[in-house]
């Protein structure tokens, strides 16, 4: 993705083996539970959430680990400044219940460049992360984020948010890419939970669900990362369109008609780079993106090995043994609530991670 590469493990990071205690996930209570913000030293009324005029945010997800940093405008918006993050497939193999070492290690190791990356891009960063489904689902989650948060310097673990919160927060980063009181619903297919969210942008979201499908989970549950067998492909394909046309059937007559259809995330951008045949610069706005388009594009890296489709233009390397996955999600997206083309969107949970800061509704992690 924009700026992601695939980090060395560090065994000296890894998690030990005593860390790997059966330990319950651990969420936050609410979003709309107020969270104390650290007070900048000297500060009696003003929180240095708000004070600040950087903020980074960081997000843990079951494949890549991504911060943004992001200014504060004089409008109160707030604008990207860079972004970064690594692949470290942090969810694979959780089907025990438990995130590996090597995993955790390579997780660790983009934890700890990530912060020290954040607090120099700006002066008096405001920062927070949030760890979603692969920690969420794994029990060994709390102690893993525990030991990376010390690797790093934070003075507390990243938040586990809950599938909820997820779906919740996704819609308010997503919605930052379209006018306020624009209809949209979107999807953020990630490595171990897509989430789908429905409703007006600047609103509370009207209609979300978080589903238990993602590009890693797909690629392990159905062996579709390198050669992929067509009964396989199949397979994938019938179970996703049989969650997302579930999740359509659960909504009813609630879903509105006349939806612009948004896809958020690191799917949708190789998407785009591929169709467009390079990587496009971080934060780009991406022309929307056919149906007809994401078939071909399918056909396209279902047809070759891993080592080919590593080598096509515009799709990141480390991305590409989770795109056949990732374009089965679309698809199967797109066909369930009735969209023939979608806009690659830009935005995402890390916005809505920074304007929780601000807002005062998300924990503020410090730096020591």
């Amino acid at each position: 993705m924009e700026g992601i590469a695939k980090l060395p493990p560090n065994r000296q990071n890894a998690a030990s083996k005593g860390e790997e205690r059966r330990l319950g996930v651990v969420t936050t209570s609410s979003l709309s539970k107020k969270a104390t913000a650290p007070r900048r030293e000297g500060s009696r009324d003003e929180s240095f959430a708000i004070s600040s005029m950087f903020y980074g945010a960081l997000d843990i997800g079951s494949n890549t680990v991504k911060a943004t940093v992001f200014r504060l405008q004089d409008d109160g918006t707030l604008a990207t400044v860079a972004h970064r993050g690594f692949v470290t497939g942090l969810g694979t193999g959780l089907k025990d219940g438990l995130l590996k070492d090597d995993a955790m290690a390579r997780t660790t190791d983009a934890i700890r460049e990530l912060t020290q990356w954040a607090f120099a891009q700006g002066p008096h960063l405001c920062f927070t992360a949030a760890a979603t489904s692969a920690s969420r689902e794994a029990q060994n989650a709390s102690a893993f984020l525990e030991h990376a948060a010390h690797e790093a310097g934070l003075d507390a673990p990243p938040v586990i948010i809950s599938g909820e919160q997820e779906a919740t927060m996704t819609f308010q980063g997503a919605a930052c890419a379209f006018p306020k009181g624009t209809l949209f619903i979107n999807a953020d297919p990630g490595g171990g939970s897509t989430e789908v969210t429905c409703g007006r942008a600047g609103e509370p979201f009207l209609l979300g669900k978080s589903l238990r499908t993602g590009c890693v989970r797909m690629r392990d549950q159905f062996c579709i990362g390198d050669r992929i067998a067509p009964d396989a492909l199949a397979a994938a394909a019938s179970e996703t369109q049989a969650l997302f046309q579930a999740c359509r059937a659960s909504w009813g007559d609630a879903f509105p008609q006349g939806c612009a259809f948004s896809v958020s995330g690191g799917t949708s951008f190789c998407a785009a780079s591929l169709q467009a045949g390079k990587l496009y610069p971080p934060a780009a706005p991406m022309p929307e993106m056919t149906r007809e388009q994401c078939v071909a594009q399918q056909a396209r890296v279902c047809a070759i090995d891993l080592a080919e489709r590593k080598r096509l233009p515009g799709l990141p390397p480390d991305r590409a043994d989770v795109m056949p996955a990732g374009f089965l999600i679309i698809l199967a997206f797109l066909d369930a609530f009735g969209g023939n083309r979608f806009l690659p969107n830009h935005c995402n949970l890390r916005n809505a991670l920074a304007q929780g800061m601000l807002d005062g509704t998300f924990p503020v992690l410090k730096h020591t």
